[in-house]
């Protein structure tokens, strides 16, 4: 599964990991359990649900490896849920950490199927971007 945020849009790529690292305690009680294998991070970077990429200092996303369902009898998608639930009041019990748009969303067996070409502009002033 994935995780992506974004933090303030003035967030250095320091700031959005300390947000990131306050977050990650949310799932100890899952790795506890058994139900997460393994779980990594990257901060300035984002690869959304079509396989478009971004770069900014205060994005950050974190992938999710699951246990085999079959090994532990579980719903993944329950389990999904219950991390997506919790890393929501998280956030919203400790608005200091600047957390903003949280997603959460499986992780996609096979090669990326996003739009062949995709142009993105970003930029805080619009006007000022042409």
């Amino acid at each position: 599964m994935v995780v992506a945020f974004n933090t303030q849009s003035e967030d250095s790529l320091e700031q959005t990991d300390a947000a990131c690292a306050q977050l990650l305690p949310v799932l100890e009680p899952y790795v506890r359990a058994g139900y997460i294998n393994n779980h990594s991070n990257a901060v300035g970077l984002q690869i959304d649900e079509d396989s478009q990429m971004r770069q900014r200092p205060n994005i950050a996303q974190l992938w999710i490896e699951l246990q085999q369902a079959s090994a532990l009898k579980y719903d993944p998608e329950t389990v999904m849920a219950d991390i997506r639930r919790d890393m929501l009041e998280f956030v919203a019990g400790h608005p200091q950490l600047g957390i903003e748009n949280l997603k959460v969303w499986p992780l996609l067996d096979g090669p990326p199927v996003g739009k062949p070409v995709a142009l993105r502009i970003e930029h805080p002033d619009y006007a000022r971007s042409s």
